[in-house]
């Protein structure tokens, strides 16, 4: 049997979730009408989230409840079980079921029972005039007036949580109390997601998640979040440039993680590594989640349909986009950013030309060092080298390290960094600078077969097969260049770098 005081079930309440608990525990909960029958629980090891009456041990707690008592009754006869008949008969007594008799020689018809039953007649009267006024839309023109959402948006985060519990049982009021702070710093439009985001019905409409900018810092941007999903989910945003209009960069890609707190949270502010403001222009951002969520929250987030199907470089392909903005950072669009990037973009068209013309020149003189090497090997390399093949071999090795090592030097300066940010063509350069790694390679096997005691047969194969690999790397890199020179310009008169 079960054992029913381990701490290991969560119960869903309202729109949150609650836990661990014991299943005593939460069946104390349904004797005090915390906790319905039909509601869902969950315990590690399970798929997904269950009704209580689905599941074994609930299914035996819930038999073994006190029938025909409201759940303030049952409370009151598990406080008092303890007092003797009398004090239990009297609580069976007050929750009577209708029909069944109960002494009614006490006179009911007195003025003040009287004047009670009027009182909670009109009270209750005036709520439903009052409900039905704001389904007509009667209340619209005073619940939108600037200081009563002033008002609600000033509210203070003690008094929050109490808010929203009432709000839960009086609809009403959801549109003058927001579920989350008063965001001075944020678009109206994306502050109403927001809310829209932390207000949702979990059971009803599935899970919601929002994210907003903060405008506050344009330099150092943060975003705020919300979400229906759970106390403690962590998510993570992704800030993605756009293709020629970041201004004196061509790419950036960078991450920020946030912790939902009552349905809200913020990111860290976004900025390089090293402290520098990120570059202006305009950004895509996306709303993923983070590993390592609290128990209970992962199965809604699995559940979520993604909100975007294309993935942009720099993000990962396994995780799920769960919403997505577009914004212009690190300062406005204006008449400046304009004008700079106009220039940034002419100087980048003429750089792009002047990347390609380098780039073939690196490569036709690596084809020469390697045919140059080549044909040397060829002509003293057939058999065993005698004194007289090993001095010439070497006087050519002195003379074709000299530039093989100054073409070294430079293309030591080119770090993966630089190549990804300070060239248009990268991938280009990229590969440069493994032909001249694989031409050296091919060089420094044809000086072993001269200096060194091995197989010679061995010593020829290898020689062979590293020669072979670096052809078809001169060669990829002669379509890739040719690839580049042909591809036309975007519509604003960009070079392409597609395809390569």
């Amino acid at each position: 049997m079960e054992n029913i005081t381990e701490k290991k079930w969560f119960v869903y309440v309202k729109d949150h979730h609650e836990g661990p608990h014991s299943a005593f525990e939460i069946q104390h909960k349904l004797n005090q009408g915390l906790v319905e029958s039909e509601g869902f629980v969950w315990a590690e090891g399970m798929d997904d989230w269950q009704r209580m009456t689905d599941v074994a041990v609930f299914k035996t707690l819930l038999k073994d409840r006190p029938l025909g008592l409201s759940p303030e009754a049952e409370a009151r006869l598990n406080e008092n079980v303890e007092s003797g008949p009398e004090k239990s008969n009297q609580v069976l007594s007050d929750s009577a079921m209708p029909g069944e008799s109960q002494d009614l020689s006490a006179p009911r018809k007195s003025f003040k029972s009287f004047l009670g039953r009027f009182r909670g007649g009109f009270t209750l009267g005036v709520l439903l005039a009052i409900a039905m006024g704001y389904r007509l839309g009667y209340f619209d023109p005073i619940l939108d007036l600037p200081a009563v959402q002033s008002t609600s948006d000033s509210l203070g985060s003690w008094s929050r949580p109490y808010l929203l519990k009432v709000s839960e049982h009086l609809p009403l009021l959801e549109r003058w109390i927001s579920p989350i702070p008063r965001l001075d710093d944020v678009a109206p439009e994306d502050f109403e997601e927001l809310k829209q985001a932390a207000r949702a019905k979990l059971q009803k409409q599935g899970p919601q998640f929002a994210i907003a900018l903060s405008r506050g810092h344009p330099g150092s941007p943060f975003f705020y979040m919300a979400s229906n999903v759970g106390e403690g989910a962590k998510f993570r945003v992704w800030i993605v440039g756009v293709p020629d209009t970041l201004l004196n960069q061509l790419s950036y890609v960078s991450q920020a993680e946030g912790v939902i707190s009552q349905k809200f949270g913020k990111t860290e502010v976004v900025r390089y590594a090293d402290g520098r403001v990120i570059p202006r222009g305009e950004y895509r951002v996306y709303l993923t989640a983070a590993e390592g969520q609290p128990a209970g929250i992962q199965p809604f987030i699995d559940s979520a349909l993604s909100s975007h199907s294309e993935y942009p470089s720099g993000i990962p392909k396994n995780v799920k986009i769960l919403s997505v903005k577009s914004y212009f950072l690190a300062g406005n669009r204006d008449t400046s950013y304009l004008d700079r990037l106009r220039d940034f973009h002419e100087k980048l068209r003429a750089r792009a030309l002047g990347e390609i013309i380098e780039t073939r020149q690196f490569m036709l003189t690596l084809a020469s060092q390697l045919d140059s090497t080549q044909e040397k090997f060829a002509r003293l390399g057939k058999s065993k080298p005698s004194p007289q093949q090993r001095k010439m071999w070497n006087n050519f090795h002195k003379e074709w390290t000299q530039l093989q090592s100054e073409l070294e030097q430079i293309f030591q300066k080119w770090s993966p960094e630089a190549i990804k940010n300070e060239y248009f063509y990268g991938v280009l350069y990229q590969q440069v600078q493994e032909l001249g790694h694989s031409v050296s390679q091919v060089h420094d096997l044809q000086q072993g077969y001269f200096t060194g005691v091995h197989d010679l047969r061995e010593s020829l194969a290898r020689v062979k097969s590293e020669a072979d690999s670096t052809t078809r790397l001169l060669e990829s890199l002669r379509v890739k260049i040719e690839h580049a020179e042909k591809l036309p310009p975007t519509p604003s008169g960009m070079p392409q770098r597609e395809g390569l």
